[in-house]
């Protein structure tokens, strides 16, 4: 959300100064703690939170300086407008949190902490290309913004599917990779402990495609002001996640939460493309 509400002014984005400013609080601060022995997973996220407070309050107060200078809006409905796209922004990444972690919680209570830590351990061979598609659609949102703002939806459309198939591609060499090499980078990072569950991880590459097809159909969403919509996506997947983990897990175990993981993020990306047509149709009409 602060990373979107950084980024999302059409007419003098700030980038992604306000996330660079919270990681150098967070980062000196995890320091100090280290070094007074007070570092722990509770004190972790609290810090996290005051960093993110102090580089809002940053640009709150250069909001207020600016309202008046150049007679802006009082600021309450300055508040209230960013407000009414925040809350969805805060609702979906809550409801994100079942998506991408509901299998983890049920393989644990239906197969064993041991189960839990496995998948969990698979996962981390997809972070790396998913969180590369996180930070590309963090960047290109603007450009999405900018061709709303000027009603440019055209291009709007355009880079949209020049994104979508730029990341779709990606992933999908990502997942040959995975493929190929999943077997060695098993034993390369895990010694060979996972090796029986190398099958799953090819699965679970399917994550990256869906995510990398969602991508610029989601931003698209962002950026015409419909969050709303963004939400709604992830409530459906959120349903369609607990009822399919659920049953997949119980027949299949850890095979069974990895295709969960794949057919979630299936829906998801199916679901969002739905969303964004629709949004583009409305527009339309209404011009």
């Amino acid at each position: 959300f602060q990373a979107e509400d950084g980024i999302r002014d059409a007419q003098e984005s700030r980038g992604l100064g306000d996330v660079y400013k919270r990681q150098g609080t967070a980062l000196t601060g995890l320091f100090v703690l280290w070094r007074l022995g007070y570092l722990s997973v509770l004190s972790g996220f609290m810090l996290l939170a005051i960093a993110s407070m102090i580089a809002s309050l940053h640009w709150l107060v250069r909001l207020y300086s600016a309202r008046k200078r150049l007679s802006m809006e009082p600021l309450p409905f300055l508040l209230e407008k960013h407000w009414m796209y925040g809350r969805w922004a805060v609702l979906t990444a809550v409801l994100s949190l079942g998506t991408t972690q509901i299998q983890i919680f049920l393989i644990a209570a239906l197969g064993g902490l041991d189960s839990a830590g496995a998948l969990r351990a698979l996962l981390n061979f997809i972070l790396p290309m998913a969180q590369v598609l996180v930070a590309i659609g963090t960047l290109i949102l603007p450009r999405f913004a900018l061709s709303y703002y000027q009603m440019s939806f055209k291009a709007l459309r355009r880079n949209v599917v020049y994104l979508t198939l730029t990341l779709t591609i990606a992933s999908i060499l990502y997942e040959l990779g995975l493929l190929t090499l999943g077997s060695t980078l098993e034993r390369v990072f895990y010694n060979g402990k996972l090796a029986a569950l190398t099958y799953t991880v090819p699965i679970l590459g399917l994550v990256l495609v869906f995510s990398a097809i969602s991508t610029g159909y989601s931003l698209a969403l962002r950026a015409v002001q419909r969050p709303d919509l963004v939400t709604l996506t992830s409530i459906i997947t959120l349903v369609f996640c607990g009822s399919s983990s659920t049953i997949l897990i119980l027949l299949m175990g850890i095979t069974g939460a990895a295709i969960s993981f794949a057919l979630t993020y299936g829906v998801s990306a199916l679901t969002t493309w739905y969303f964004y047509r629709r949004a583009l149709r409305i527009i339309d009409a209404g011009n």
